[in-house]
């Protein structure tokens, strides 16, 4: 990405995220979701972990054999209450294998400086995992667009925003998370502006 597309990838507060994965082994990691970039950055800091994708990717050639290889996570999202049932089983068994989780709260790909809707499954999973949810607030989508081919040079950054701990609702968890990835991502666009 540097040297052909001109783009770097910067990373903040990643104490945080390794003292995380060396106190649970077992968290979720709740990225704003604005282009194919974030499912594959958190592979520098993990060996393993878990992605949860919806089932239509899972049928990509060679996407969808490296998904099923890697146990990830499919989510048939016309399933409804099913489909979050699975989400739980699936979150627990991770805990058992001490592989972070990696769940997009908004659910698709948004571009860059749009606010999408968040969806419970993260915090439904927080709940029910008992471990705490990372947020994560990036700029990916200015550089690095969704669905499309064209890129931009420029800077990326990942900002890991200080962890959601286990004793939040649901609810409280899913308006923190919100909030949080939303004010950082709104002051990184003010930042941009001035």
């Amino acid at each position: 990405m540097r040297f052909v597309l001109g783009i770097r990838v910067r990373f903040e507060n990643v104490e945080t995220l390794r003292r995380l994965q060396k106190d649970y082994g077992c968290f979720i990691i709740a990225p704003k979701h604005q282009s194919e970039l974030e499912t594959l950055i958190f592979s520098i800091f993990f060996k393993k972990f878990r992605i949860v994708y919806k089932r239509e990717t899972g049928e990509i050639p060679i996407i969808g054999d490296y998904m099923r290889r890697m146990k990830f996570i499919p989510i048939d999202r016309s399933a409804g209450s099913a489909a979050l049932k699975q989400l739980l089983v699936e979150g627990l068994h991770s805990c058992q294998m001490k592989r972070p989780v990696l769940i997009f709260p908004e659910g698709t790909r948004t571009p860059f400086g749009v606010r999408g809707s968040y969806h419970i499954g993260g915090a439904l999973m927080y709940d029910a995992m008992k471990v705490p949810i990372l947020p994560v607030a990036h700029n990916s989508g200015e550089f690095f667009p969704p669905h499309s081919f064209v890129k931009f040079p420029g800077v990326i950054t990942f900002k890991i925003i200080d962890p959601i701990m286990p004793g939040y609702s649901t609810k409280e968890a899913l308006h923190e998370l919100e909030t949080r990835i939303e004010a950082e991502c709104l002051s990184h666009a003010s930042n941009v502006n001035e």
